[in-house]
């Protein structure tokens, strides 16, 4: 609903649970950044062919450059990316079990003074609008984001998109930006908690079922 702001606003990365290790040691960075090579092992979950068609599409406002140059976040939870994932519907098929949720949010990316702009709706969509004011996040419709069922309707078909409102970083995400890790089962926690014991890691594994998809 345009007008309406969360009092917290929450910033959510999936990716695979493989990646976990290097991304709470390195943090995370843009296609576009040299220093991404040092993640050169890491599992794509991504649509490849999109990934590189977003390195055409230009951001007109903060520090500006391609959507590349960012790392991108999604405002809400139960993305049509993860329902992609789970069906192989253009990118590689995962059981859900093995994405995790990397979290952050926007006071602790205003903390750390990290450059980032966001958009009303899926980043590469033509008509996509960008912001880098945080008041305009009253442009974005919240109940869409915060919906699970987000699918078009006849009486609108523009659903999928603005439920896709990306939150995007420039260039580079730090560790301290982290706020939590959230898994789909307590197997997964036990499997990625010793690595944060070893980083001594100030944040936590939380084992979150109700953000994934159920059949």
């Amino acid at each position: 609903m345009p007008g309406f702001v969360p009092q917290r606003v929450l910033l959510y990365r999936i990716t695979h649970y493989l990646n976990i290790p290097d991304i709470i040691k390195k943090g995370m960075f843009s296609a576009n950044n040299p220093a991404r090579s040092i993640n050169a092992n890491a599992v794509g979950i991504g649509n490849v062919s999109l990934i590189d068609k977003r390195g055409s599409k230009q951001v007109e406002v903060g520090p500006k450059g391609s959507l590349n140059d960012y790392v991108p976040f999604y405002l809400g939870r139960h993305s049509p990316m993860l329902l992609n994932i789970i069906t192989g519907y253009n990118v590689p098929k995962k059981p859900q079990r093995e994405i995790v949720y990397v979290c952050s949010e926007l006071s602790r990316i205003n903390t750390l003074q990290l450059p980032f702009v966001f958009s009303d709706g899926h980043a590469y969509a033509r008509f996509a609008r960008f912001f880098d004011d945080p008041t305009d996040l009253a442009e974005l419709d919240w109940d869409v984001i915060r919906a699970k069922d987000w699918h078009r309707t006849e009486e609108d078909n523009d659903r999928q998109r603005r439920k896709q409102a990306e939150f995007l970083i420039y260039q580079y995400v730090p560790v301290d930006a982290i706020i939590s890790i959230v898994v789909f089962d307590e197997q997964m926690a036990q499997w990625i908690r010793p690595h944060l014991v070893e980083i001594g890691a100030n944040f936590t594994v939380h084992v979150l079922p109700d953000w994934y998809y159920t059949h």
